[in-house]
C-alpha cells in the first residue's frame, strides 16, 4: 500500500515498519538517507493537494493534533486519521495503524509500547545539565519556547513520557502554558531541543541562574518509533 504521511514522528515510523511512503510534509526529516527520496506535499498545516492526487496513493495519513480538521474533509483520496495522546495509547494507535494498512511491523511496534512499564529513571540519564539542582526535591517544568517562554504540562504526549520515567510535570488547564519571563531557583527547567533550539543558546540558559538542563526534544514528542527506542533504552 502506497501512503502519505503528514505526520512527521508517523512517517519515520512507517519506513521503519517497511510502508511504501511516497509523499510527506517539509518536516518529515527523519531519517535522512530515505526521505530525502520521498516527494514533499506541504506542511502539517498546509497541502497542495494537486500533489497528492499525482502521486497516485492509496491513502493519506493524519494525526487529529498535528494536522487539520480540513485535511480530513478536503482529502481527494481515503484518509486514516489517528489521535496520540500518550504513551499508553500508541499501543493501541500502531495495532489499529497496523491492521489499516496492512502492516504487521505496525502491530510488533503496538506489542513493543504495550511491554513498557514505569520505572524511576534518574535525570542525569538523559539530561545534559547546563546548572545541576541543588537537590533530588525538584520540581520541573519541561520549556519548548522563548519569547515567550512557554511550558508542557503534564497532561501532554511529553507529560506521558518523563511520568513513564518517574517524574512529573505540573497539570495546567492549557496543555501549553505561558510562564513568567522570571524563572525561579526552587524549580529545574528543562529546555528542549525543539521547536525552540535551546541548544544553541546555552550562554542564555546559564545567564537565568536557575538549575536546568537541556533535553532531546524528538526523543520526548515524536511518538513512535523514535521515542520507542529512546524509552527501551532507559527503561528496558
Amino acid at each position: 500500500m502506497k501512503v502519505i504521511s503528514l505526520v512527521p514522528s508517523i512517517t519515520e515510523t512507517l519506513i521503519e515498519a517497511g510502508v511504501e511512503v511516497v509523499g510527506r510534509t517539509r518536516f518529515c526529516v527523519h531519517p535522512p538517507e530515505k526521505v530525502k527520496f520521498i516527494s514533499i506535499v506541504g506542511g502539517t498545516k498546509s497541502i497542495d493537494w494537486q500533489k497528492v492526487v499525482d502521486l497516485k496513493a492509496d491513502a493519506l495519513i493524519l494525526d487529529k493534533e498535528e494536522n487539520p480538521k480540513s485535511f480530513a474533509e478536503d482529502s481527494p483520496i481515503p484518509y486514516f486519521a489517528y489521535h496520540f495522546q500518550d504513551v499508553k495509547n500508541c499501543a493501541e494507535n500502531f495495532k489499529q495503524m497496523s491492521k489499516d494498512l496492512k502492516s504487521p511491523a505496525l502491530n510488533e511496534i503496538g506489542d513493543r509500547f504495550e511491554r513498557l512499564k514505569p520505572k524511576t529513571v534518574p535525570l542525569n540519564n538523559f539530561v545534559d545539565w547546563v546548572s545541576p539542582p541543588p537537590s533530588n526535591n525538584i520540581h520541573l517544568e519541561y520549556i519548548i519556547w522563548k519569547n515567550p517562554i512557554m511550558a508542557v504540562g503534564q497532561d501532554t504526549f511529553i507529560g506521558s513520557v518523563l511520568k513513564l520515567l518517574g517524574h512529573d510535570l505540573p497539570t495546567y488547564e492549557i496543555k501549553y502554558p505561558k510562564l513568567s519571563e522570571i524563572l525561579v531557583k526552587e524549580k529545574v527547567y528543562l529546555f528542549s531541543s525543539e521547536p525552540y533550539p535551546f541548544m544553541k543558546h546555552r550562554d542564555w540558559i546559564v545567564s537565568t541562574g536557575v538549575p536546568s538542563g537541556l533535553v532531546d526534544g524528538e526523543s520526548f514528542s515524536w511518538f513512535g518509533i523514535r521515542s520507542l527506542k529512546f524509552l527501551e533504552k532507559l527503561l528496558l
